[in-house]
Protein backbone atom coordinates (compact mmCIF):
# COMPACT_ATOMS: atom_id res chain seq x y z
CA UNK A 1 0.00 0.00 0.00
CA UNK A 2 1.65 3.42 -1.16
CA UNK A 3 1.49 6.49 1.35
CA UNK A 4 -1.16 8.49 -0.12
CA UNK A 5 -3.52 5.14 -0.46
CA UNK A 6 -3.11 4.34 3.41
CA UNK A 7 -3.69 8.08 4.18
CA UNK A 8 -6.47 7.93 2.00
CA UNK A 9 -7.28 4.70 4.12
CA UNK A 10 -7.26 6.78 6.96
CA UNK A 11 -9.06 9.61 6.23
CA UNK A 12 -12.09 6.78 4.48
CA UNK A 13 -12.14 5.39 8.18
CA UNK A 14 -12.57 8.48 10.28
CA UNK A 15 -15.63 9.65 8.10
CA UNK A 16 -17.06 5.75 9.09
CA UNK A 17 -16.53 6.44 12.68
CA UNK A 18 -17.70 10.12 11.83
CA UNK A 19 -21.28 8.76 11.02
CA UNK A 20 -20.99 6.12 13.78
CA UNK A 21 -20.94 9.08 16.06
CA UNK A 22 -23.95 10.81 14.25
CA UNK A 23 -25.73 7.78 14.66
CA UNK A 24 -25.08 7.45 18.25
CA UNK A 25 -26.02 11.71 18.82
CA UNK A 26 -28.81 11.13 16.80
CA UNK A 27 -30.04 8.25 19.00
CA UNK A 28 -29.37 10.51 22.44
CA UNK A 29 -30.37 7.59 24.51
CA UNK A 30 -27.04 8.01 26.79
CA UNK A 31 -28.70 6.87 29.99
CA UNK A 32 -28.00 2.92 29.55
CA UNK A 33 -24.65 1.92 30.50
CA UNK A 34 -24.34 -0.31 27.28
CA UNK A 35 -25.14 2.88 24.76
CA UNK A 36 -22.47 4.97 27.17
CA UNK A 37 -19.69 2.37 26.47
CA UNK A 38 -20.21 1.82 22.43
CA UNK A 39 -20.41 5.79 22.31
CA UNK A 40 -17.08 6.10 24.53
CA UNK A 41 -15.63 3.30 22.50
CA UNK A 42 -16.45 4.91 19.15
CA UNK A 43 -15.27 8.42 20.31
CA UNK A 44 -11.54 6.46 21.51
CA UNK A 45 -11.45 5.46 17.84
CA UNK A 46 -12.42 8.67 16.26
CA UNK A 47 -9.91 10.57 18.20
CA UNK A 48 -7.71 8.09 17.59
CA UNK A 49 -8.04 8.21 13.94
CA UNK A 50 -8.35 12.21 14.25
CA UNK A 51 -4.95 12.68 15.30
CA UNK A 52 -3.32 10.13 12.93
CA UNK A 53 -5.06 12.08 9.58
CA UNK A 54 -3.15 14.21 7.82
CA UNK A 55 -5.83 17.39 6.35
CA UNK A 56 -4.55 17.43 3.37
CA UNK A 57 -5.90 14.27 1.97
CA UNK A 58 -9.60 15.45 3.50
CA UNK A 59 -10.22 18.94 1.95
CA UNK A 60 -8.08 21.13 4.32
CA UNK A 61 -7.41 22.20 7.70
CA UNK A 62 -11.21 23.86 8.00
CA UNK A 63 -12.79 20.38 7.77
CA UNK A 64 -10.03 18.81 10.56
CA UNK A 65 -10.94 21.72 12.78
CA UNK A 66 -14.68 21.00 12.18
CA UNK A 67 -13.73 17.14 13.48
CA UNK A 68 -11.80 18.16 16.46
CA UNK A 69 -14.90 20.57 17.43
CA UNK A 70 -17.45 17.75 16.97
CA UNK A 71 -15.21 15.68 18.84
CA UNK A 72 -14.86 18.03 21.98
CA UNK A 73 -18.38 17.99 21.56
CA UNK A 74 -19.41 14.49 21.88
CA UNK A 75 -17.08 14.00 24.91
CA UNK A 76 -18.80 16.85 26.99
CA UNK A 77 -22.13 15.61 25.93
CA UNK A 78 -21.26 12.33 27.61
CA UNK A 79 -19.24 14.03 30.68
CA UNK A 80 -22.39 16.18 31.29
CA UNK A 81 -24.54 12.46 31.34
CA UNK A 82 -21.95 11.39 34.10
CA UNK A 83 -21.95 14.63 36.01
CA UNK A 84 -26.01 14.12 35.98
CA UNK A 85 -25.87 10.34 37.29
CA UNK A 86 -23.04 11.46 40.13
CA UNK A 87 -25.51 14.29 41.55
CA UNK A 88 -28.92 11.87 41.09
CA UNK A 89 -27.26 9.33 43.53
Amino acid sequence: MTVSQSALAKVHDLYVMQIELWKHLREGNFQKADQRKETQRCLKQFSRLLDQVDWHYMGGEDVLAELKTMRGEVSAQLRNIRRRKTKKK
